[in-house]
């Protein structure tokens, strides 16, 4: 598992620290070795002999061992910076608790300051509580062990107190004021180091419930949009579902409607043919079974892909005029047919919509009109395709909308077109379509 990263003012404070605490345990190993020095070149080694209970050992391999032992403190904490594994920083630590330990024992234990550089380091990047308190309770017992006057009693062999003696008097208080402002600065910047890290940590965690807030608002926002989506797609499926049924019943009613229109006229036909004119009537008979047939292929298509079979086989204009001629042949009824445009190449639904508006535009000029002459316009405008249809039927003096008008004027309006309807001598139907821009005649 990774550790992450100490920030920049902290990993300042801890340099400051780890010269200065180095530097304090590299003066005490110093001062011990120039007063040796100072007391054998002044002949003072018997008095001070005297005074002492044993003779230092080696204080020149102190000073070196405690140079080196700082060192290794600073490349310790230099790989902890590499490394971001968990388990080599608590190597780390260990290592750095020993070598505090072994420096405090080259200086007799007259220094045990250093053992702030490894709290720092345990506070800094030990993650995992357990251990935390673990190494933490170790150290402070060392640091008292080593701080306390038991400890001095039975380990130490000379006293900072007897090197300073050696010296002048008036030198001696300011040597001792030294090695004290040197203990104090090394906790006065032990606490600055603290509190730096405690409100780091602070900042850290009010950062962390800052986003946990934010997450949580965001979280509720995403359930209540996700609420409100569910809601929107249940609304578009109903209404998905009213728009098809819609479709279903006007395309059904387009072609039943028609046919069953053209069957009614046909066989009032056959009923005043049935007295005077058998092979007539026969024909006739032949040409509604006919009309039937293509009627129930229509359904079917209907049914299967909503559109026309005979918009299938041709074009669009040809499926019209096939539509009149089929038409004015069963019903007798005079069909005029006048159009400008000499080819369409619409889409899909927008000859679907003109097939239908003609179709159901004659259809109700026969069922309900009972018109004898229906007229039928169509010519390119600078808007789009023009459809104008008219008859002489009966008309009437209230348009209601029923089921078929309804669907004429759906159609259109799907495609961003106008229709109306009017009623004067007869019954008239005008449309405009537009047309989608690229779109080729």
């Amino acid at each position: 598992m990774g550790v992450a990263k100490t920030p920049q003012k902290l990993n300042v404070m801890m340099v400051i620290m780890y010269f200065l605490l180095s530097s304090g345990v590299i003066f005490y190993a110093a001062f011990f070795r120039l007063s040796l020095m100072r007391i054998v070149i002044h002949h003072n080694a018997r008095s001070f002999l005297n005074d002492i209970s044993n003779v230092p050992v080696n204080l020149t391999f102190s000073l070196v061992m405690v140079c080196i032992g700082s060192a290794l403190l600073g490349i310790s904490w230099i790989l902890r910076q590499i490394s971001e594994e968990s388990r080599t920083h608590i190597f780390l630590l260990i290592v750095d608790f020993f070598l505090c330990l072994y420096i405090t024992s080259l200086l007799d234990y007259n220094y045990n300051g250093i053992f702030l550089w490894a709290f720092a380091n345990i506070l800094m990047y030990t993650k995992h509580y357990g251990h935390w308190y673990l190494m933490t309770g170790f150290g402070v017992m060392i640091y008292l062990v080593t701080g306390t006057s038991a400890g001095i009693m039975r380990h130490k062999v000379w006293r900072l107190e007897d090197f300073t003696a050696t010296y002048p008097v008036e030198l001696q208080g300011t040597i001792t004021a030294l090695f004290g402002l040197i203990n104090a600065a090394s906790i006065i910047l032990f606490f600055i180091f603290c509190i730096m890290l405690i409100a780091y940590k602070q900042e850290t965690i009010d950062n962390i419930n800052e986003l946990y807030s934010k997450l949580s608002t965001a979280n509720t926002k995403l359930k209540d949009a996700n609420a409100r989506y569910e809601e929107l797609m249940a609304e578009n499926a109903r209404m998905a579902k009213v728009v098809e049924r819609n479709r279903i019943a006007r395309e059904v009613h387009d072609t039943i409607g028609h046919t069953l229109t053209g069957l009614a006229a046909g066989l009032d036909a056959c009923v005043a043919l049935s007295a005077n004119a058998p092979e007539a009537l026969r024909k006739q008979l032949e040409l509604l079974a006919e009309i039937c047939r293509q009627g129930l292929l229509d359904v079917r298509k209907s049914v299967s892909q909503l559109r026309p079979d005979t918009m299938e086989r041709q074009s669009l204009l040809s499926a019209i005029r096939e539509l009149i001629a089929k038409t004015r042949e069963v019903t007798g009824v005079e069909i005029r047919f006048g159009c400008t445009i000499i080819s369409l190449h619409l889409e899909e639904d927008e000859e679907n919509a003109i097939y239908r508006i003609v179709q159901e535009g004659i259809t109700n000029a026969i069922r309900h009109g009972k018109a004898t002459k229906i007229s039928i316009e169509m010519q390119l405008t600078d808007e789009g395709i023009h459809i104008l249809i008219n008859d002489n039927g009966e008309g009437c003096k209230n348009i209601e909308e029923g089921f078929g008008l309804r669907h004429m004027r759906e159609r259109v309006q799907m495609l961003q077109g106008k229709i109306e309807f009017r009623s004067n001598d007869g019954f008239e139907i005008e449309t405009d379509i537009p047309l989608r821009i690229g779109e080729g005649l």
